[in-house]
């Protein structure tokens, strides 16, 4: 399950919001900041925490993401595959589509906030999975 702290329009806020989900007992390797480029690319190294902006509006002045090629070749058909040498029976294309369309669904409240270049933290809870020890 995966969950969002709250979107804030700064740094600084973000930051605060960050250091609460950790003292919540959440690793940070299980937050990740979802934005847009130009605030992505101007986050600092040092928040040790995932940053997305796969979930962003692309207005076409900007090179396709890393994030999106990949999910291009993931959604290839069968015969674009062929030609491509790529193997669509492996089941971790799946698992990826789904953990996108995942992320989609919990953020859909939060688009207008990630396309203005707010700060949207994204927080993945294992706590209710069957078989995972509760990372807090």
């Amino acid at each position: 399950m995966k969950f969002v702290k709250g979107s804030y329009l700064t740094l600084e806020e973000a930051r605060i919001a960050v250091d609460e989900v950790v003292a919540e007992g959440y690793d940070r390797k299980l937050i990740t900041l979802v934005t847009n480029r130009e605030t992505a690319d101007n986050l600092p190294n040092d928040l040790d925490v995932g940053v997305s902006i796969e979930h962003a509006d692309n207005d076409g002045s900007e090179d396709e993401s890393f994030m999106d090629k990949v999910k291009g070749i993931f959604t290839m058909s069968d015969d674009e595959a062929e030609n491509a040498n790529v193997d669509t029976t492996d089941d971790s294309y799946d698992e990826m589509d789904d953990g996108y369309e995942v992320d989609e669904a919990v953020l859909s409240d939060y688009k207008e906030d990630i396309n203005s270049g707010s700060i949207v933290i994204l927080v993945d809870d294992f706590s209710d999975e069957p078989g995972v020890q509760d990372p807090r």
